[in-house]
């Protein structure tokens, strides 16, 4: 690969990540029907022939963007699970790379998957579906493990997934809208960080589905 080709590589492979984050934002705000081509290309920068060039359409980079971002999420709770790491590590690990994934990588993507499922879920179709449903055979399999190791009471593994990953699409799919109402209410609550809510969230699954009663530091020093 020549000099200017590896140049080109970089720019197409940086237009691509610019018209999917810009892309991101502004179907998490307006639903795919409430976006255009115009809009997007304006938001990255870039000209509108680039999305039909790169994606083939609007329709097509709104799939894009699911589909990549639920196959990344996929992947790295399927490393997780493959983990010989303890069954609670291994959840407290995917509670982080979540919060990784909405605040860092995908910071819009909550509130588009929280808005695509509130809508019927009409883009749920084959390329998507394989990837929602390894999500939760990985966690399954995570919390199938603990219950054999004895470190996990026996639970619903669809219930317990969704314990998980609803309260933290929630919480990041809201959180820009919970902090604006909060400040021009003037409420008198001090509003956690995302830091906050992943600690939270973690105590509160694996004390959930503990097999037996957790003690924490505090009460460990107080016995």
């Amino acid at each position: 690969m020549t000099r200017c080709q590896r140049t080109h590589s970089r720019c197409a492979v940086a237009t691509k990540e610019s018209l999917i984050r810009s892309a991101t934002e502004l179907f998490a705000h307006h639903g795919l029907d409430g976006v255009s081509v115009e809009s997007i290309a304006q938001k990255a920068g870039v000209n509108k022939a680039l999305i039909n060039y790169h994606f083939g359409g609007k329709e097509r980079l709104y799939t894009e963007i699911l589909r990549t971002t639920l196959a990344e999420a996929r992947r790295r709770v399927d490393e997780l699970r493959d983990s010989s790491r303890s069954p609670e590590d291994v959840l407290r690990d995917f509670v982080a790379a979540f919060h990784n994934l909405a605040t860092v990588a995908r910071p819009h993507f909550p509130a588009l998957l929280l808005r695509e499922v509130l809508t019927g879920g009409r883009r749920f179709d084959e390329e998507i579906v394989p990837h929602i449903l390894g999500l939760f055979e990985g966690v399954a399999g995570v919390i199938e493990r603990g219950v054999r190791e004895g470190v996990f009471r026996p639970v619903h593994p669809f219930l317990a997934h969704l314990g998980i990953i609803g309260s933290l699409v929630f919480f990041y799919a809201t959180e820009p809208r919970r902090r604006r109402i909060a400040s021009e209410l003037k409420l008198p609550v001090v509003m956690p960080t995302a830091n906050d809510f992943v600690a939270h969230i973690q105590e509160v699954i694996l004390y959930g589905i503990a097999a037996g009663p957790r003690r924490t530091e505090n009460t460990q020093k107080e016995s």
